[in-house]
């Protein structure tokens, strides 16, 4: 009977372990969901935006090489940081659902935090913890503030610790049963864990490494007959389940280097010139503000105070069945910190690697309150009082600015994406190599690096590097607004104008000498009264930059409608409209609406091309109820062959006047072949009737087609 009642208290607890877990899956779940739509990248933002900018420029460019371009430090493109499987997962997830980069990218990380979990059970049965126990401790890690905020992350983190772990289990189950099939996942998951982040495959490695230590200790209590043969096998195995992982790794941060040492910008970014910011020095290792920050990272970030003061009281009285496990995953936490203090210090994403082994301790510890020696009554509340804490805690720490929404960017990002084509070129100082600028404002970019502003020798070869380029906007934030010298070398090279069009709060904007007058008008029509948009500069203000009657060079970028000039191909370099143009539908038809006089510029090679123009002129304008005196006279379409030194001569044209011709009214065509010669521009243009009387002159060009004729074409004529 006693025996029926315990059995039967057993399966009831653990029905109320996987309802408490699946309670705990869900709150993590509804943790990762809040802000999901939003287009901002909150947490070490600076990070985030360089992976991101990786990914958008990949999916932009189809460009799936392993010299994959991160556009932050000029040209040439590609600094590759760690190989691009993240990228490539996230934007074939994009190009496969047509969801947002952003949701791909979240979906993605979030997928394989998610599918790290099973590892992570099958390892604690490794270590030989009861099922039912596994997910006590996984419990901790779903309900960690840390993991709630990073594993949605645009970042490599979660896909990192995802194939780390499944590394160490393989090699914990091919170094325990002699597996040739762990022992090739064990060298596959090595292989991919090295490739995706080095430091997160190397922190892995010294779990591996106890593992090993611990067999050679059960080597050492056998026989001295076979003590020798047992330590051979233990180190044969080991070796065979890491050689080829740190081969492949070692290459590719050998191959990573010689790509960045192409690029002068990027030579910083080496592996041997980043040594001591990644392993730290004696003097900072062991320093107050580094300690200090690893004890907040610890407390805030990953395990709630309270979690961790009972958990160590739990440790010493109820869980030292557990020692060994608690005491190895809390040294591998803190190898972490002492072997990477600066990162670790100082970058709070790095602990998704290091931090899942304090947090698998303190789980392992606190599962003991469920000892017989603890009353189920008290155990049971005082877990689900420090899952809630953990949720607390996230409460306060991540989710008020993960649950904000935003549409990504500033009115910086904002203003360089309305003032240039995407094809264009960014030069940037005083924000570092910051990719937060280039990745929202869609731009590739040379951010010049901090106390590289007046390095002449090195900013000549930056600048020479981006000869060809559509170089047509210089940034310049805080003190380098006065570095004359810089922007005058800008002047130089790539004609920026001196003057800045716009300024937004320490930053100035400056443009290319052709676009100032575009970069002025489009900046005004978009301010709408927005506080956080970038402000025209008084002397940008006062500028006239009215289209109306004036020739201006095309630039798409004034047209708010990308249909304005739709219909026309290819588009003219420059026009002139008296009365402005605007996208019009005439006769159920997409139009230019173009009143006389306007005129369009074309450059075409020398040769023949067929010239279309379809023609028309709105109804309104010759109704049966208009005054003749109110009504218009016709409009004359006319093709001009403009040559080099400016003479111009007719060379085909359309005159409609559909009050007196009812033959005239619709769209009519306008075909003539053309023969140019070097040099020659086509020039359309609509010019007033015979009396040169324009009222009511409302024409509308409905197509152009401009088409060089080649023999073939020539025969079918």
């Amino acid at each position: 009977m006693f025996t029926a009642q315990t059995q039967a208290n057993d399966w009831r607890e653990r029905i109320g372990i996987i309802l408490v877990f699946c309670l705990l899956l869900a709150g993590h779940g509804w943790g990762v969901s809040r802000g999901w739509n939003s287009l901002n990248l909150p947490g070490h933002e600076f990070r985030q935006t360089q992976t991101a900018l990786a990914a958008f420029s990949i999916q932009r460019d189809h460009n799936f090489s392993i010299r994959y371009p991160t556009p932050v430090l000029g040209k040439p493109w590609a600094v590759p940081m760690e190989f691009p499987l993240y990228q490539w997962a996230v934007v074939g997830l994009s190009n496969s659902t047509a969801i947002t980069l952003t949701q791909a990218a979240r979906s993605v990380s979030l997928a394989c935090f998610y599918l790290m979990l099973p590892a992570l059970f099958m390892l604690l049965g490794q270590l030989g913890v009861a099922p039912f126990r596994r997910l006590i401790v996984m419990g901790f890690v779903l309900c960690s503030p840390l993991y709630i905020f990073y594993s949605r992350a645009f970042l490599i983190e979660t896909m990192a610790l995802m194939w780390a772990m499944w590394f160490l289990l393989a090699f914990a189950r091919a170094f325990e049963r002699r597996s040739l099939g762990w022992l090739a996942a064990a060298n596959l998951f090595g292989v991919v864990a090295g490739l995706v982040k080095v430091t997160t495959f190397g922190l892995f490695l010294l779990p591996a490494v106890l593992w090993t230590a611990r067999g050679f200790w059960q080597d050492w209590r056998l026989d001295k007959a076979i003590r020798r043969r047992g330590a051979s096998r233990t180190a044969g195995w080991s070796l065979a389940a890491v050689l080829l992982p740190v081969l492949v790794t070692v290459f590719w941060t050998k191959y990573a280097d010689h790509i960045k040492s192409q690029n002068i910008s990027a030579v910083f970014l080496m592996s041997n010139n980043v040594t001591e910011f990644s392993f730290g020095t004696f003097a900072n290792r062991f320093s107050t503000d580094t300690l200090t920050s690893h004890w907040q990272n610890l407390t805030r970030n990953l395990v709630n105070p309270w979690v961790l003061g009972l958990a160590v009281v739990s440790a010493f009285l109820f869980s030292r069945r557990w020692w060994r496990q608690i005491g190895a995953s809390a040294f591998c936490f803190v190898a972490a910190l002492v072997v990477f203090p600066t990162l670790y210090a100082w970058h709070d994403y790095y602990a998704v690697a290091g931090g899942i082994f304090v947090v698998v301790a303190v789980g392992l510890s606190l599962s003991g309150l469920l000892q017989p020696i603890l009353s189920r009554w008290i155990a049971w509340p005082v877990i689900g009082l420090l899952y809630v804490a953990q949720f607390w805690s996230y409460g306060q720490t991540y989710y008020p600015m993960q649950k904000e929404f935003s549409p990504g960017g500033s009115g910086l990002t904002q203003a360089i994406k309305r003032i240039s084509d995407p094809a264009a070129v960014i030069v940037v100082a005083g924000l570092d190599w910051n990719s937060i600028i280039p990745y929202y404002s869609e731009r590739r970019a040379l951010m010049i690096r901090s106390h590289m502003e007046h390095d002449w020798t090195y900013l000549h070869e930056a600048f020479g590097n981006l000869k060809g380029e559509p170089v047509t906007i210089y940034v310049a934030r805080g003190e380098q607004r006065e570095n004359r010298t810089l922007l005058g070398l800008l002047e130089q090279y790539f004609d920026i104008d001196p003057r800045p069009v716009a300024s937004w709060l320490d930053t100035e904007i400056y443009v290319h000498k052709n676009r100032r007058l575009v970069a002025i008008e489009v900046l005004r029509r978009s301010g709408n009264g927005d506080p956080g948009a970038a402000k025209l500069t008084l002397e940008a203000e006062a500028e006239d930059t009215s289209i109306v009657g004036r020739e201006i060079s095309f630039d798409p970028l004034l047209f708010e409608d990308s249909s304005t000039f739709a219909m026309i191909s290819p588009k003219p370099y420059k026009f002139f409209a008296q009365f402005g143009v605007r996208f019009a539908r005439f006769f159920d038809h997409p139009a230019l609406f173009a009143h006389p006089d306007t005129r369009l510029w074309f450059r075409v090679p020398a040769g023949r091309h067929e010239v279309t123009v379809l023609c028309t002129i709105e109804p309104a304008a010759y109704a049966a109820d208009i005054p003749s005196y109110d009504a218009t006279d016709g409009v004359d379409f006319v093709i001009y062959r403009q040559r080099a030194d400016g003479r111009r001569e007719r060379v085909g044209s359309l005159f409609l006047d559909p009050r007196h011709n009812e033959a005239d009214r619709g769209i009519r065509p306008l075909k003539q072949v053309v023969e140019t010669e070097v040099g020659t521009d086509l020039v359309i243009a609509t010019e007033p009737g015979p009396k040169n009387n324009a009222a009511r002159d409302w024409a509308a060009i409905a197509g152009i087609d401009i088409r060089a004729i080649t023999p073939s074409r020539l025969q079918e004529k």
